[in-house]
């Protein structure tokens, strides 16, 4: 994301640290997609982990999102809440990650500390 929400770097919460109700800015590892039904809605899941938690993040009304695929560094911003007893954020903003060499998704620097992944 070459600019952040409100024109400066957001500040990457912690997966472990988010509490329903909070609007917060993740950053992570995509760990599995899934399209599914909600209701009577199409959704496309992701599941991010960060090495201390894991969150879904659920896209209504979509059975797919580009770019968004098992593997991949992303950051999302949005308001968490729980469902089915799991952290979710809904329909967020995001933004992917740098691809590495040969389409990996780019690691973190050695030393970089994951609170500010984004100015790794």
């Amino acid at each position: 994301m070459s600019e952040s929400l409100s024109g400066r770097r957001p500040t990457v919460t912690r997966i472990a640290a988010v509490r329903p109700g909070r609007r917060v800015t993740v950053a992570g590892v995509i760990r599995s997609t899934a399209a599914e039904l909600i209701g009577t809605s199409p959704a496309f899941r992701c599941v991010i982990a960060d090495g201390g938690g894991e969150i879904d993040v659920i896209f209504l009304g979509r059975w797919q999102v580009a770019g968004l695929a098992a593997g991949r560094r992303c950051g999302l911003h949005g308001r968490a809440c729980a469902y089915r007893e799991r952290l979710v954020i809904w329909n967020p903003r995001y933004w992917l990650e740098p691809l590495g060499p040969a389409g990996a998704a780019a690691a973190p620097r050695p030393g970089c500390d994951r609170e500010a992944v984004r100015q790794c």
